[in-house]
C-alpha cells in the first residue's frame, strides 16, 4: 500500500517554503480561478492529497500548498498595465501600444483574472530607454514614409518669408528699434540666437495656420515640432499664395488661436506677432516716404496714400492690440503678502492636492526666491550636491543653491550661494529619491557632461559633470534635458486660490507665484535678530532674493568681501527656517519673538514643563481628567501607526511615490501629536 506523503515529506522535497492559501494574500475566489483556468499557475502550488477539481477544489483549498516566496516575487514583478504606467510615468494607452509594437522586446503577460492581465514590470522598466529610441525611430520612419514632411517655412510664399527674415535681422542688429507713428514700440534686441530662432519658428507656424485656414482647411492641430505632409489629399486646396500680410485681419487671429489655450496664445504668440506687424507697418511707412520723394507726389496724392496707410494699420494692428491678458494669469504688480501661518496652510493644501513636485515649486519661490522662468530652468547641479546627485548640508544643516548668471542676472548668487533651509533640503532629497531618480537615475545624467546652457546676452553656464533639469514634465521625467515651461510654473497656485479660505479676499484673488518673492523679502527684512546681524538684514534679503546690492552701500560691499556667513545664517535661521507643522510653527514664532506666549499656547523651552510654570500648572491639572480608556486608546493608536510606518519604509509596489510620501507624512504628524499628548498627560 502506497503511503500518503506527509507535509514534512513534501516540504523536504521542495527547496522553497510552502504555505496555505491564507499566506498568499490572494483572494480565495482568485486562487480558485487561477488553479482551474490558468495552466501557467501550476508551478506555484502542489497538491497534498486528492486532486479532484470536480469535488474538493470548488469547496476548499486546504489540499493545496503554495510556494510563498515565488508567489510573492511574482506578484511584486507582474503588475497591471495601469500600475506599470504609473511606475514609468507614461500614459496607459501609449504603454499598451509600445508593448504591442514590440518596443520593449519580449514582455511576459499573464491572465490574472477574467478582466485583468499582468505584465513583467522589470522587463519594461529595464528596456524603457531602448523602447523610447524605437518609438522615436518609428515616428521618424513614419514621417519619412510620407513623401515629404518639411518645415512650415517651405509652405509660405517668398514675399512673406523675406519680411520675416528682415524682421529677425532688424531685431538682432545694433539698431533694433521699431518706431511707428513717431513712437518707439520696441527697442530691445533679441537676447540670444536661440530667442531669435524661436521667434522665427513661431512666425512660420502662425502664418502657416492663417494660410491653411484661408484655404478652407479646418480642425487641424499644429505644433512647433510636427510638420504636415502636403501630398495628402486633404491638402489639395492648400495655396501658399492665398495670403499676404496686408490682408491680415480679425479672422486670422481666430485661425492662429485655434486649438490653443488662451494663456498659451497670449503668452507665446501675441508677444511675437505684435512687434512683427509693427515692424511691417514701419517698413511700409518708410517705403511710402521714399516713393513720395522719388515721384514728387502732390498734396492730394500724399493725403490719399497716408489715409491708406492709416487704414492698413487699423486693419492689421488694432484687433491684435485688443487681445487682453487672461484673467487667470498672474498679476505681478498686485502684491500679496502671506504670514508664515498662511504660507504653511497654503503649502499643506498644495502638497495634499498636487503632491511633492508642486509643493517644491512653491518652496522655491517662498524660500529661495526663484521667479517662474528661473524655477523652470533650475537644474539639479545648480545645488550643492554629492556624487550621487543629492543635496548636501553643512554642519548647520543648510544646503546651497548656486543659481547661475546665465539663467538670471549678475547677482553673485552663483559665487556665494543662496542658503537652503534644512527642511527644504530634506524635501528636495525625498523628491529626487522617490520621483526624479526613480524614473531617471542620476548616473544616466552623465551623458550630458559638458552640456552648455546659453542664457541672455550670450552668458553661458557649462555643466562639467552632468546636467538635468530639476523639474520636468510628469510625462517625461526620464529625460534629464527636458524641462518645463515658465508659463506652467505656478499654474497650480492659480487653480487652488478659491480653496484658500483662510486668506482674505484680496490676498486670495491676487495670490500668484511671484508673491513668493514679495513675501520672502518681507520675512527676511523684518526678521528679529541680534544687534550685530541687524546691520546686514537688508543685504541678506538681497542675497536670498538675488538682488544686486546698491553700489554706494559700503556696508553691503564690506559684507560681500568678507562674506559673514554666520550673520547671514542667523538672519535666515530667524526668518525663513520655520517648520511646516502649524503647532511647531507657533512654538517657533514664540521662541523667535514674533508672537507672545499666552496661557492657551503650549511652549516647550529646553524640554519638560514642570508645575512651577503657569502652563505647567494647567497641564498638570488636566492630567486628572484623562480616563484610563482614553489612555489605552492613545497607546493602541500609537502602536498601530508605528506598525504602519515600519511596514512602509519603502514605497509599496504599485503605489505612487507622491501618495506614499503624503500618507507617511500624515502618519508621522499623527504620531507626533499622540506622542505630545502622551508626554503631556504623563501616560
Amino acid at each position: 500500500m502506497e503511503q500518503v506523503p506527509t507535509w514534512k515529506d513534501i516540504q523536504n522535497k521542495n527547496e522553497s517554503r510552502l504555505g496555505f492559501h491564507n499566506e498568499t494574500k490572494i483572494k480565495y475566489d482568485q486562487l480558485l480561478y487561477l488553479i482551474e483556468n490558468q495552466e501557467w499557475f501550476n508551478k506555484f502550488y502542489v497538491c497534498l492529497g486528492k486532486d479532484d477539481l470536480s469535488q474538493t477544489l470548488k469547496h476548499s483549498l486546504r489540499t493545496y500548498a503554495f510556494f510563498i516566496e515565488e508567489l510573492q516575487e511574482f506578484k511584486s514583478r507582474f503588475l497591471s498595465l495601469g500600475q506599470v504606467s504609473k511606475m514609468v510615468n507614461m500614459k496607459r494607452d501609449t504603454l499598451d501600444r509600445w508593448i504591442t509594437k514590440g518596443h520593449f522586446g519580449d514582455v511576459e503577460v499573464y491572465q490574472w483574472s477574467k478582466g485583468k492581465r499582468v505584465y513583467d514590470s522589470v522587463a519594461i522598466t529595464n528596456n524603457l530607454d531602448n523602447a523610447k529610441l524605437k518609438a522615436e525611430d518609428a515616428q521618424q520612419s513614419a514621417y519619412r514614409n510620407k513623401t515629404k514632411s518639411i518645415p512650415y517655412e517651405n509652405y509660405l510664399n517668398e514675399e512673406l518669408l523675406k519680411v520675416i527674415d528682415e524682421y529677425i535681422d532688424h531685431r538682432q542688429s545694433l539698431t533694433p528699434m521699431i518706431i511707428l507713428n513717431k513712437t518707439v514700440k520696441t527697442a530691445k534686441r533679441f537676447s540670444s540666437k536661440k530667442s531669435a530662432d524661436s521667434h522665427r519658428r513661431i512666425l512660420h507656424l502662425t502664418f502657416f495656420k492663417i494660410t491653411a485656414a484661408r484655404c478652407g482647411l479646418k480642425g487641424l492641430n499644429f505644433s512647433l515640432d510636427s510638420y504636415p505632409d502636403l501630398t495628402d489629399t486633404k491638402w489639395s486646396n492648400y495655396d501658399k499664395n492665398s495670403f499676404n500680410l496686408e490682408q491680415f485681419s480679425r479672422r486670422d487671429i481666430d485661425a492662429i488661436s485655434q486649438s490653443l489655450a488662451v494663456e498659451t496664445f497670449f503668452s507665446r504668440y501675441v508677444p511675437v506677432l505684435i512687434p512683427f506687424i509693427q515692424f511691417y507697418l514701419m517698413k511700409k511707412d518708410k517705403e511710402l516716404k521714399v516713393l513720395a520723394r522719388k515721384e514728387n507726389w502732390d498734396f492730394q496724392k500724399r493725403y490719399l496714400e497716408d489715409k491708406k496707410a492709416e487704414d492698413l494699420q487699423e486693419t492689421m494692428l488694432d484687433d491684435l492690440l485688443q487681445i487682453t491678458k487672461p484673467i487667470l494669469s498672474d498679476n505681478n504688480d498686485e502684491k500679496s503678502f502671506l504670514s508664515r501661518e498662511e504660507y504653511v496652510k497654503t503649502f499643506v493644501k498644495v502638497f495634499q492636492k498636487y503632491g511633492i513636485r508642486e509643493a517644491l515649486m512653491l518652496e522655491f519661490s517662498f524660500r529661495i526666491g526663484l521667479r517662474r522662468f528661473e524655477t523652470a530652468l533650475v537644474a539639479v547641479e545648480d545645488f550643492w550636491i554629492d556624487d550621487k546627485g543629492y543635496l548636501m548640508k553643512d554642519s548647520g544643516g543648510y544646503g546651497r543653491c548656486y543659481f547661475p548668471e546665465a539663467k538670471s542676472k549678475k547677482t553673485g548668487a552663483d559665487k556665494y550661494g543662496i542658503l537652503v533651509p534644512e527642511t527644504l533640503v530634506d524635501l528636495c532629497n525625498q523628491y529626487l529619491k522617490n520621483v526624479l531618480y526613480y524614473n531617471s537615475p542620476f548616473e544616466t545624467h552623465k551623458k550630458f557632461a559638458g552640456k552648455v546652457f546659453e542664457g541672455k546676452f550670450g552668458i553661458k553656464k557649462v555643466y562639467k559633470e552632468s546636467h538635468g533639469f530639476f523639474f520636468r514634465r510628469s510625462t517625461n521625467y526620464s529625460n534629464p534635458d527636458q524641462g518645463i515651461s515658465g508659463a506652467s510654473v505656478g499654474k497650480f497656485l492659480r487653480g487652488i486660490r478659491g480653496e484658500l479660505t483662510f486668506l482674505d479676499d484680496n490676498s486670495r484673488r491676487n495670490l500668484s507665484y511671484h508673491n513668493g518673492r514679495h513675501t520672502l523679502n518681507e520675512w527676511v527684512e523684518n526678521s528679529i535678530v541680534s544687534k550685530q546681524a541687524s546691520r546686514y538684514v537688508d543685504f541678506a534679503a538681497d542675497l536670498q532674493m538675488r538682488h544686486k546690492p546698491g553700489r554706494l552701500n559700503l556696508g553691503k560691499q564690506k559684507y560681500r568681501q568678507h562674506n559673514k556667513d554666520v550673520l547671514y545664517k542667523e538672519i535666515i535661521e530667524n526668518s525663513i527656517h520655520f517648520p511646516f507643522d502649524l503647532e511647531d510653527l507657533i512654538r517657533w514664532e514664540i521662541k523667535k519673538g514674533y508672537k507672545e506666549s499666552h496661557p492657551s499656547t503650549i511652549c516647550i523651552e529646553n524640554g519638560a514643563l514642570d508645575h512651577t510654570t503657569p502652563i505647567g500648572n494647567k497641564l498638570a491639572a488636566t492630567r486628572a481628567f484623562i480616563s484610563d480608556e482614553e489612555k489605552n486608546a492613545l497607546l493602541n493608536k500609537l502602536s498601530e501607526i508605528e506598525q504602519s510606518l515600519y511596514k512602509t519604509k519603502q514605497c509599496p509596489k504599485g503605489m505612487l511615490p507622491t501618495d506614499w510620501l503624503k500618507q507617511r507624512k500624515l502618519w508621522i504628524k499623527e504620531k507626533e501629536m499622540i506622542n505630545e499628548r502622551v508626554k503631556t498627560f504623563g501616560i
